[in-house]
């Protein structure tokens, strides 16, 4: 049998949660980011910028818990008869993410990618869930070769627009 929790419950459930949310450390100034993320995204010196130093190797979304990029694999047996179709996870800050047939790539630059990386985390998911996909872990900016910060780009665009 569970027993129905009792204020004394809630109490020790809230100084749980207060001490755990005290761990996040990360800086974020998210208030009207959505806005000014419009103002300059298509400014390409300053995605430029930003994503000098990234090697395009996927890190930060393989160790995200809100990514869920995916690409759909066809393995042909030899008989050409039977086979299988898998939909495999993948990293959208890859170059080959976007290599479609024909050979040509619809996002082959690596600002463009971090630009829609965190157009994804920032806006698009917040305009279809009503929650951002950046739940602030900074997992991403620990796994990051290149040591990107989510968190100083998005307080970056911010400081952009005001310029």
């Amino acid at each position: 049998k569970v027993n129905d929790a009792i204020a004394e419950d809630f109490k020790e459930y809230n100084k749980y949660m207060d001490n755990y949310r005290k761990k996040f450390k990360l800086d974020v100034n998210i208030k009207d980011f959505y806005d000014n993320f419009e103002l300059i995204y298509d400014n390409e010196e300053f995605w430029k910028k930003i994503a000098k130093n990234c090697y395009s190797c996927g890190s930060c979304n393989l160790v995200c818990p809100t990514c869920f990029c995916f690409n759909v694999k066809d393995d042909i047996e030899l008989n050409l008869k039977d086979g299988n179709k898998a939909r495999e996870w993948d990293s959208c800050m890859i170059p080959e993410y976007g290599l479609v047939a024909g050979g040509h790539n619809f996002r082959p630059d690596k600002e463009n990618r971090l630009k829609q990386r965190y157009r994804c985390k920032l806006k698009t998911f917040l305009d279809k869930f009503g929650k951002y996909a950046c739940v602030g872990c900074g997992r991403c900016i620990e796994a990051c070769l290149a040591k990107i910060n989510i968190a100083e780009d998005i307080n970056s665009v911010k400081k952009e627009v005001s310029v």
